[in-house]
């Protein structure tokens, strides 16, 4: 792949979701946790 190529980008954005996932649905579980203790 080319770096000039949006294909590419797509594909190293994809590659670095896969290796540090979101965290959100997370943050969110110990949120709600706490606040309901």
């Amino acid at each position: 792949l080319e770096r000039s190529r949006p294909l590419e980008r797509y594909f190293r954005d994809v590659r670095s979701g896969l290796a540090n996932p979101p965290i959100e649905g997370r943050a969110l579980e110990q949120i709600a946790s706490s606040v309901l203790d």
